[in-house]
């Protein structure tokens, strides 16, 4: 999930991932969407009309509850996003994000370019090519043209606290 600001950019707020239903407000009774949802990667999604997931969800209590889910865990993201940006530093918003992708895609390699990064946090590309070669030259990274490898554990000690307060929450919402 993204906000889009007046200059054209697009900062992040939050990352769905899977078995996180986007834009499910809309079968409680707001269709106003206020932020963009973008494919940060190759996958599957499903899409269905407001109407059809609206009468499914009257129906299925687990599965509104599985969108009642899904609206708290980007509504915590984007809360959590906002502390991570105050407090912590740029070093430390990269390796949690990383390792948030990590989780999203379920995938060490991550199909991503540094200045996608540096825009998804709002940092100057220079910025994130620095904190990128320095975690390759301590071997918690590995980049190649629009791939970083990583290594979670190394990564895990590198990030802040704000990845674990996630981790926690989406197991809290979707164990």
């Amino acid at each position: 999930m993204v906000v889009d600001l007046s200059d054209g950019e697009q900062i992040e707020t939050a990352m769905a991932g899977p078995g996180v239903a986007i834009g499910a407000a809309a079968v409680f009774g707001y269709e106003t969407w206020i932020n963009t949802a973008v494919a940060q990667s190759a996958g599957t999604a499903l899409s269905f009309s407001v109407s059809d997931i609206s009468v499914a969800a009257r129906r299925d209590t687990g599965l509104q509850q599985l969108l009642f889910k899904s609206e708290l865990w980007l509504k915590a993201q984007a809360q959590q996003s906002a502390a991570c940006n105050a407090r912590h530093n740029v070093r430390q918003r990269v390796c949690t994000w990383l390792l948030l992708a990590h989780d999203a895609l379920q995938e060490d390699d991550l199909p991503f370019t540094q200045e996608f990064l540096a825009h998804m946090l709002g940092v100057q590309r220079e910025r994130v090519s620095k904190i990128a070669h320095r975690l390759m030259v301590d071997e918690i990274v590995d980049y190649r043209r629009g791939h970083i490898r990583i290594d979670g554990s190394k990564l895990e000690r590198e990030a802040c606290e704000c990845v674990h307060v996630l981790r926690e929450h989406y197991k809290r919402f979707f164990a």
